[in-house]
């Protein structure tokens, strides 16, 4: 039959009852030792006292010779003396009788001690009848009788043997007490010796086998929670035991198994997380880009349709000034201003379709709408909304018309762009020129300005690209004119060139388009 193995708990309940119940057996040894200690200390003070008792008796014995011969010296006996000195050793008989009783209830029941309380009684007994007898004698002592005789007579000898023989007796007596007194004494000290060694030994065994016992468990519980402390949720503590330990054994690694299975979850929760997160910051990053590029392209429309505007508001108003000063005009002339004013009028109201267009498209480049036209038509037109300006320029263009699919306006704003700044960054002649060349339509335009190195001509289309030249000349310029002009030329398939003019003095803007096929 296999036991079942006791629990922690239950081994630790069983082994403080097993010390309890050995502290309570030494406890009722101490106890009753402790009683027998205390009965052998009353009865050898109670032999102690019969002991003296008798060696008062003895005492008082002679006193009573020495009364009893100093009346027979003086003729006369003292009678209260001696009856003083009999009623003392009568009472000191009973007082021998109450100890003997005292023993003997003190004792119980033992037949050597109950033995000699017999024998004791029965010298208590036969003394008092010897004390009465020499009562009587020394009461009435006969003038024949000297104090020798009356006290070394029978009766007193009798007397005094008994009382020696008694006290040798009660001495005895006394001394087997004592010495019983002393074994029983040094036989509870080793019993007592005995028990606090093996009270001390089974302490030793209990503590050195719960040591033991609680070792190991202890320490994996410990590398348990180190390992968990430090993250390792992978870590299981053993749980082979069947018992306390290995209960939170089982429930530290639920509590460890949950954990790793909440920090999976959150794991992948934080990546999905992350995952979102990052999906919705690079759509935010795309529309912002796309917000930034929109508004950039605003930005860029307003400077561009600003620079549009400025050159038919001021043709507008030079054209309103010259007809305003002008005293009395002919009507030819009048005709001719409200001409140019019509075409840049004309050319305001592209840009401000432009404006609505872009408002309803969302679209911030400019329209360009090509046709097969005379590109000769836009120099001519951009001539003319140069008003007085253009008894500077020198123009040469071909009497057979050529055709290229463009944009009329939108042509004419770029040539009128880069006359404006011919004129407006050299004193001297612009000339216009046209050929044809390897299908295409070319025009160039030179001034004799400053000019440009060749770092800077490269930087000329760049809008708000302004060379120190220019911003010292004109500190009013955006920078916009040749960006606005190579961007609509790139929309209708042409192309804008910048080189040095002859002899390196000036600039040469070329403007080159592909000609039409005749049908």
């Amino acid at each position: 039959m296999r036991w079942p193995r006791l629990s922690f708990a239950g081994a630790i309940r069983l082994a403080f009852l097993t010390l309890a119940m050995g502290a309570g057996a030494h406890a009722l040894h101490t106890w009753k030792a402790i009683r027998f200690a205390e009965e052998r200390v009353v009865l050898g003070r109670h032999a102690a006292d019969i002991v003296t008792e008798f060696i008062e008796l003895r005492s008082e014995k002679r006193l009573l010779r020495l009364v009893v011969i100093d009346a027979l010296s003086v003729g006369e006996v003292a009678a209260p003396a001696l009856e003083r000195i009999f009623t003392g050793m009568a009472a000191r008989l009973t007082r021998i009788e109450a100890l003997s009783a005292a023993i003997a209830a003190t004792s119980g029941v033992d037949a050597p001690r109950d033995a000699q309380i017999a024998r004791r009684q029965e010298a208590v007994d036969d003394l008092r009848a010897s004390l009465e007898r020499l009562r009587r004698i020394a009461g009435r002592p006969s003038p024949d009788l000297s104090p020798s005789e009356m006290f070394d007579g029978p009766a007193e000898l009798d007397l005094g043997d008994k009382l020696e023989r008694h006290i040798s007796d009660e001495l005895a007596a006394l001394a087997l007490k004592r010495a019983a007194a002393d074994r029983a004494l040094a036989r509870q000290q080793r019993v007592t010796t005995a028990v606090m060694l093996a009270f001390v030994l089974a302490s030793g065994l209990l503590a050195l086998h719960f040591a033991r016992r609680l070792r190991r468990p202890v320490l994996e519980l410990t590398e348990g929670i180190d390992a968990m402390r430090a993250g390792r949720l992978d870590h299981r503590i053993p749980t082979g035991r069947d018992d306390e330990f290995g209960r939170l054994a089982a429930g530290a690694n639920a509590l460890a198994e949950g954990l790793q299975q909440a920090r999976g979850a959150e794991a992948a929760l934080r990546a999905g997380l992350e995952r979102e997160v990052a999906a919705r910051t690079a759509d935010l990053r795309r529309t912002l880009e796309e917000l930034e590029r929109a508004d950039a392209d605003r930005r860029v429309l307003l400077a561009d349709l600003s620079h549009e505007l400025r050159t038919p508001l001021t043709v507008v108003r030079g054209e309103a000034d010259v007809a305003r000063r002008g005293a009395e005009l002919p009507a030819a002339t009048y005709r001719a201003v409200l001409g140019r004013i019509v075409e840049a009028t004309t050319q305001m109201a592209r840009v401000t379709d432009d404006l609505l267009g872009i408002a309803r498209r969302h679209d911030t480049a400019l329209s360009v709408t090509a046709r097969p036209t005379d590109p000769a038509a836009a120099v001519h037109g951009a001539l003319r909304l140069l008003g007085g300006r253009a008894d500077r320029v020198v123009c040469r263009l071909p009497a057979e018309p050529a055709r290229c699919c463009v944009d009329a306006l939108r042509l004419q704003q770029v040539i009128q762009a880069l006359l404006d700044n011919a004129l407006s960054y050299s004193d001297g002649p612009v000339s216009i020129a046209c050929d044809h060349e390897d299908g295409d339509w070319i025009l160039t335009i030179l001034d004799d300005g400053a000019g440009m190195t060749d770092d800077e001509r490269a930087e000329a289309r760049r809008r708000g690209y302004r060379s120190p030249a220019a911003r010292l000349r004109r500190p009013e310029g955006l920078g916009l004119g040749l960006a606005i002009a190579s961007e609509l030329l790139d929309r209708m398939d042409g192309a804008l060139a910048l080189r040095a003019g002859p002899g390196g003095r000036g600039t040469a803007v070329e403007i080159r388009l592909s000609l039409m096929e005749d049908a």
